[in-house]
Protein backbone atom coordinates (compact mmCIF):
# COMPACT_ATOMS: atom_id res chain seq x y z
CA UNK A 1 0.00 0.00 0.00
CA UNK A 2 1.64 3.36 -1.09
CA UNK A 3 1.33 6.62 0.90
CA UNK A 4 -0.69 8.24 -1.21
CA UNK A 5 -3.92 5.38 -0.67
CA UNK A 6 -2.76 5.70 3.21
CA UNK A 7 -3.62 9.18 2.36
CA UNK A 8 -6.71 9.09 1.01
CA UNK A 9 -7.91 6.55 3.23
CA UNK A 10 -7.68 9.24 6.32
CA UNK A 11 -9.01 11.48 3.55
CA UNK A 12 -12.07 9.57 3.56
CA UNK A 13 -12.62 8.98 6.90
CA UNK A 14 -11.97 12.39 8.05
CA UNK A 15 -14.76 13.61 5.42
CA UNK A 16 -16.91 10.74 7.18
CA UNK A 17 -16.54 11.89 10.70
CA UNK A 18 -17.26 15.67 9.21
CA UNK A 19 -20.36 14.78 8.13
CA UNK A 20 -21.03 13.07 11.24
CA UNK A 21 -20.64 15.24 13.48
CA UNK A 22 -22.31 18.20 10.64
CA UNK A 23 -25.87 15.93 10.76
CA UNK A 24 -25.68 15.79 14.65
CA UNK A 25 -25.01 19.74 16.00
CA UNK A 26 -27.60 21.38 16.91
CA UNK A 27 -28.27 24.88 15.26
CA UNK A 28 -27.69 27.11 17.92
CA UNK A 29 -30.45 28.90 19.43
CA UNK A 30 -31.28 32.28 18.25
CA UNK A 31 -31.82 35.03 21.53
CA UNK A 32 -35.52 36.55 21.79
CA UNK A 33 -35.70 40.10 22.15
CA UNK A 34 -36.76 41.66 24.95
CA UNK A 35 -40.68 41.85 24.76
CA UNK A 36 -41.40 45.41 25.44
CA UNK A 37 -44.68 45.64 28.38
CA UNK A 38 -47.94 46.04 26.30
CA UNK A 39 -49.18 49.87 27.45
CA UNK A 40 -53.05 50.84 27.58
CA UNK A 41 -54.05 54.47 27.97
CA UNK A 42 -57.09 55.26 30.80
CA UNK A 43 -59.89 54.84 28.94
CA UNK A 44 -58.46 51.32 27.66
CA UNK A 45 -57.48 50.26 31.01
CA UNK A 46 -60.86 51.25 32.66
CA UNK A 47 -62.75 49.00 29.76
CA UNK A 48 -60.07 46.42 30.80
CA UNK A 49 -61.38 46.46 34.35
CA UNK A 50 -64.86 47.19 33.69
CA UNK A 51 -65.12 50.65 35.41
CA UNK A 52 -64.98 54.40 34.35
CA UNK A 53 -62.55 56.19 33.25
CA UNK A 54 -63.14 58.43 36.33
CA UNK A 55 -63.01 55.73 38.42
CA UNK A 56 -60.17 54.93 37.33
CA UNK A 57 -58.68 58.52 37.69
CA UNK A 58 -60.16 58.63 41.19
CA UNK A 59 -58.06 55.77 41.96
CA UNK A 60 -54.80 57.02 40.67
CA UNK A 61 -55.72 60.55 43.18
CA UNK A 62 -55.93 57.72 45.85
CA UNK A 63 -52.85 55.87 44.93
CA UNK A 64 -55.59 52.62 45.34
CA UNK A 65 -55.88 51.55 41.55
CA UNK A 66 -53.40 49.53 39.69
CA UNK A 67 -49.69 50.64 39.36
CA UNK A 68 -49.27 53.36 35.99
CA UNK A 69 -46.43 55.54 34.83
CA UNK A 70 -46.97 58.96 32.92
CA UNK A 71 -44.77 59.25 29.61
CA UNK A 72 -44.86 63.19 29.28
CA UNK A 73 -47.21 63.65 31.08
CA UNK A 74 -49.21 61.23 29.47
CA UNK A 75 -50.85 58.43 32.15
CA UNK A 76 -50.29 54.55 30.71
CA UNK A 77 -50.94 51.11 32.55
CA UNK A 78 -48.88 48.16 31.52
CA UNK A 79 -51.30 45.58 30.74
CA UNK A 80 -49.71 42.78 33.12
CA UNK A 81 -50.00 45.41 35.98
CA UNK A 82 -53.33 45.64 35.67
CA UNK A 83 -54.47 41.84 34.73
CA UNK A 84 -51.90 41.53 37.94
CA UNK A 85 -53.74 44.02 40.12
CA UNK A 86 -57.26 42.68 39.64
CA UNK A 87 -56.47 39.31 40.33
CA UNK A 88 -54.99 40.73 43.67
CA UNK A 89 -58.36 42.62 44.13
CA UNK A 90 -60.83 40.33 43.47
CA UNK A 91 -63.41 39.23 46.17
Amino acid sequence: MGILETIDERLERIEVALADLAERQQPAPTAQPAQRPEYLDTPAAAALIGVSKQSLALWRSKGTGPAFTKFGGIVRYARAEVLEWMKENQR
